[in-house]
């Protein structure tokens, strides 16, 4: 009697088995089959790519299933701050993919920026639909993407023919990232984010610092009315770079923010920094710009 109630216990925990290991083979899809999971794979003539319209055309990627491309600046790889409207690429090989990024999302001109592809598989969520529900595939590929350099000249600014440039010639000139600019998207700066600006954009190279030969620029092409040429004194630290902080306590002492917000309401809206931009470089306050004044700014706005 004993070994009959041994063997019952036996053939339970063996059914039991069986149980588990079928439902776990039927898990993954009613019908007992695996879904595979979701893959892709880029296949690129270069790393180095111009945008023409905004636009980089990619050679060949290949996903296993509807998918998403698009892109992140590099260090956001785990975020969905997306520098690119994202692209439905079908199951295969999918050949010269547009890939167009945001209105200034690309600013190193002539130098270029590292962006980050990322694809995501078009399974979550409404499908044909981007959404944050979409399953991100391991697969990335990192390039550099180099906007145009501008060729436009003076001439090609002064839309009247008038030999100078009026404030409503001038906004045409440089590359306004207002929008980016402004880092709590609140429509103004705050006069941190403007002095944060004006450090980013003298930092041409973009390694968060300012060289002497980046202040000189800067010094000929905007702020020198906000500050002494005493690029020494203000590396307080001698190592031949002004970091942010050295950078504030340049003009500590300046009314540059508050000549700007021309309001006095502590902030900078977007016409106040083009109207502001406008007085720094109109050198002999005639209110236009000649053809001297918009030579001595155009190399340092080339890369914002």
């Amino acid at each position: 009697m004993k070994d009959e109630k041994n063997l019952k216990k036996l053939m339970l925990y063996v059914g039991m088995l069986f149980l588990v290991i079928g439902f776990n083979s039927c898990s993954d899809d009613d019908d007992g089959t695996v879904t595979p999971l979701p893959t892709g794979s880029f296949a690129l003539a270069g790393d180095e790519y111009t945008l023409t319209d905004n636009t980089v055309v990619l050679e060949s990627i290949t996903v296993s299933q509807s998918s998403w491309l698009t892109a992140v600046h590099s260090g956001n790889e785990s975020t969905t701050d997306f520098i690119a409207d994202p692209v439905r690429l079908e199951p295969g090989v999918n050949t010269n993919v547009e890939l167009t990024f945001d209105e200034g999302a690309i600013t190193a001109a002539g130098e270029g920026q590292q962006v980050v592809l990322m694809l995501f598989a078009d399974n979550g969520g409404t499908p044909g639909t981007w959404d944050t529900t979409d399953q991100a595939l391991a697969e990335t590929e990192t390039i550099t993407v180099v906007a145009e350099t501008s060729t436009a000249g003076f001439a090609d600014f002064d839309t009247n023919g008038d030999g100078s440039l009026d404030s409503n010639e001038v906004p045409a000139t440089y590359q306004n990232n207002f929008t980016e600019w402004d880092a709590d998207g609140d429509g103004s700066l705050s006069s941190e984010e403007f002095y944060n600006t004006g450090f980013s954009n003298s930092d041409a190279d973009d390694d968060d610092g300012i060289s002497e030969e980046e202040w000189n620029t800067g010094f000929a092409g905007m702020f020198g009315n906000w500050s002494e040429d005493d690029f020494a004194t203000y590396d307080a630290d001698a190592d031949g770079s002004l970091s942010n902080d050295e950078w504030n306590n340049a003009f500590a002492e300046s009314q540059w923010f508050e000549t700007y917000d021309a309001d006095a309401d502590t902030w900078v809206t977007e016409d106040e920094w083009n109207t502001g931009l406008f007085g720094d470089w109109d050198a002999d306050d005639n209110d236009l710009i000649d053809e001297a004044e918009y030579d001595l700014y155009s190399p340092y706005v080339a890369g914002w």
